[in-house]
């Protein structure tokens, strides 16, 4: 590996759970797996899914985290 740098996971915050639902749909409709992970951070629960840009410029692809910010945990097992 030598003096090869790991990027980070860019996070990208989204306005609400619909929206997040819409993105988890859209990807699903192109044939990508979707799964909605939950992390509880500063108070905060987080909702998001993890996705790769691939071939952005001298990457084999880009990390992407689209998320959102609730105060309370949603209930239930499923958004979709």
């Amino acid at each position: 590996m030598g003096n090869t740098k790991i990027e980070k996971c860019i996070g990208l915050r989204l306005e609400t759970i619909n929206d997040l639902a819409r993105f988890a749909s859209t990807l699903m409709t192109i044939g990508h797996g979707v799964y909605i992970a939950h992390f509880y951070r500063d108070g905060k629960h987080l909702y998001g899914i993890f996705t790769l840009y691939r071939d952005y410029f001298k990457y084999y692809g880009v990390p992407l985290f689209y998320y959102i910010e609730l105060k309370e945990k949603l209930d239930g097992n499923y958004i979709l």
